[in-house]
């Protein structure tokens, strides 16, 4: 029996793979339909794939189900939950998962479309996440050359 593969949704973060704790994390999928192309017994198939739901698990026991991939915020995303986004309570690396369901059509040498019944479901390749905690200090003065002060010594100095 031969099969056509779907292509996997990828999985984002709106900060490229971190986050802070207690903040909320915006998480989303490229979820978008798929065209496939094959011939069988010598007739032109097109079978046209949509996705209808994402299972989102976030790394920490916890997941959500969502008819909608999501998608980038305009700015950083603490402040803004999303249909998507998880809100982390402990610092760490996480291994975010996600599954896509996909409905699907057929049509034969350019024909009406038919539904094909059931779903496909397409795991999409885990995407580390690292949540940070935040250190909040007041300072009186402005950083100069050689102060120690805190926010003053760049990470790593």
């Amino acid at each position: 029996m031969a099969s056509l593969p779907i292509p996997a949704s990828a999985l984002r973060s709106q900060l490229n793979g971190f986050s802070l704790r207690n903040a909320n994390t915006n998480i989303y999928a490229d979820g978008s339909s798929h065209t496939l192309n094959t011939t069988i017994l010598g007739q032109s198939v097109t079978i046209t794939v949509t996705p209808v739901r994402y299972d989102f698990g976030y790394g920490d026991g916890t997941s959500k189900t969502t008819s909608t991939p999501g998608g980038p915020l305009k700015d950083d995303g603490f402040e803004t939950p999303t249909t998507t986004g998880h809100v982390y309570k402990e610092t760490g690396k996480y291994s975010i998962t996600l599954t896509t369901h996909y409905a699907g059509t057929f049509s034969v040498n350019g024909g009406p479309a038919q539904t094909i019944p059931g779903t496909a479901t397409v795991n999409s390749t885990p995407m580390p996440l690292q949540i940070w905690r935040t250190k909040h200090y007041q300072v009186q003065a402005a950083c100069t050359p050689g102060s120690t002060a805190p926010g003053c010594v760049p990470p790593g100095g």
